[in-house]
């Protein structure tokens, strides 16, 4: 049987790095990377629902923008028939202004005339926000009157004015002015109509005596 032989430089080489291996420091593991902790879930605000879209109502005709309600048939026949005669009555107390010498005469024509054209043109106004067209000059029957007496003067222009204009035609406006404030539908037409019938009445008034006193007062035309 061999017997082996270790050399003893071998043997020493061998404890040496042993004792270096048993002395190196054990290193400790790297640290487990922690997780951040879960945020905590945020309650959500409920989502607000849209808002309805408003419908707008429905328009009526003859109530669009600037119109005060729906006009009715008897009412534009009274503002057209309202409108005619006041025209008439405006330009015929103007000719007759323009024409006579007899004070009393010229200035009742002049308030005619005046207070005519105020009334036409609140008229006018009132028509034109409901969209009603308006004549720009008289028509008809006052256009009739009109004519006639435009070819007139001296005592024909008067007898013809205070009779035609200041008497019958006032006598039809009356008549027409209070059916209109009694069964006048359109609040504004109807107020409009109340208004004006007491200048008209003093008109009527004013042209009766006038025709009774046959001129003389206020001198000859």
């Amino acid at each position: 049987m061999m017997t082996m032989k270790i050399h003893p430089l071998c043997v020493a080489l061998s404890l040496a790095f042993a004792t270096a291996a048993c002395e190196r420091p054990t290193e400790p593991p790297p640290p487990k990377s922690e997780a951040p902790p879960a945020a905590a879930p945020q309650s959500r605000a409920p989502e607000a629902s849209p808002a309805p879209l408003l419908t707008p109502a429905p328009v009526a005709p003859g109530t669009e923008a600037g119109a005060l309600g729906p006009v009715a048939g008897a009412e534009r026949a009274f503002v057209a028939e309202a409108a005619a005669s006041g025209l008439a009555e405006v330009e015929a107390s103007r000719v007759v202004a323009s024409r006579t010498n007899d004070s009393a005469l010229k200035t009742f024509a002049e308030q005619i005339e005046r207070e005519h054209r105020s009334a036409n043109e609140e008229l006018q106004r009132i028509a034109g926000a409901k969209g009603i067209d308006l004549p720009a000059t008289p028509e008809g029957e006052p256009r009739e009157r009109l004519n006639r007496l435009v070819g007139q003067s001296g005592p024909e222009l008067r007898r013809t004015y205070l009779q035609e204009f200041g008497i019958e035609a006032h006598q039809k406006s009356i008549e027409l002015f209070e059916r209109q404030a009694r069964e006048g539908q359109d609040p504004e037409l109807r107020q409009f109509a109340e208004k004006t019938l007491p200048a008209l009445r003093e008109h009527l008034t004013q042209a009766q005596q006038m025709a009774g006193s046959g001129g003389a007062a206020g001198g000859s035309s």
